[in-house]
């Protein structure tokens, strides 16, 4: 997800000079987060998500986890995985 998140800036970041990935763990969540500074989504109903976006929609689902994703006023485009993580019991 990682990598086409990545990819997906790279393809479609039009003049974006700055961007992130990271990746994080919480209790019981692991966090992903890729943003940058380019153009952002195309605005309703326009937008239409490419399948890079729709498969890591779908791999989220099946992983019990949620996707967000927009654009910030000031320009750029964000999305945020959010995916259950078990903490393991105690042996």
């Amino acid at each position: 997800m990682a990598q086409e998140l990545a990819q997906n800036i790279i393809r479609h970041a039009h003049g974006a000079t700055e961007a992130s990935l990271e990746l994080e763990t919480m209790p019981g969540w692991v966090l992903l987060r890729a943003e940058d500074n380019g153009p952002g989504f195309a605005p309703a109903p326009a937008v239409h998500h490419g399948l890079g976006l729709r498969s890591i929609r779908d791999q989220v689902i099946l992983l019990g986890g949620q996707v967000e994703t927009g654009s910030v006023t000031t320009g750029g485009a964000y999305v945020r995985i959010r995916i259950p993580f078990p903490i393991p019991e105690p042996l």
